[in-house]
């Protein structure tokens, strides 16, 4: 049952199954968010590669982190009604993604 009194940020927490298509072609993987107050924090997982959000904040519904692993990289992007899009900026290359929730937050 879909619960409409969640707080704002609440909106963002959850699990996500994301795609994009790099340079390489494309990527799947699974994002897992968390917010308290203003601050965003989770990971990525594409593969066996694993991604430690950092620095994340949202503002609405729009949402900005880096990632502990691969220093530069910049995430951004805004989530409405369970789906997920946004872009991924390393150095000069920018990867757009977009990914769905597929397990929703969960109360605070």
């Amino acid at each position: 049952m879909k619960n409409n009194n969640l707080p704002a940020r609440a909106a963002l927490d959850g699990e996500y199954k994301i795609s994009g298509r790099a340079l390489t072609g494309p990527v799947e993987g699974t994002a897992v968010i968390h917010t308290t107050g203003g601050k965003l924090s989770g990971y990525v997982e594409s593969g066996e590669k694993h991604f430690t959000i950092s620095k994340g904040v949202i503002s609405g519904d729009s949402f900005s982190c880096a990632v502990v692993e691969k220093k530069g990289v910049r995430i951004h992007g805004t989530v409405r009604a369970g789906k997920l899009s946004g872009s991924i900026r390393m150095g000069l290359v920018q990867v757009k993604f977009q990914g769905e929730r597929i397990t929703p937050p969960q109360e605070k």
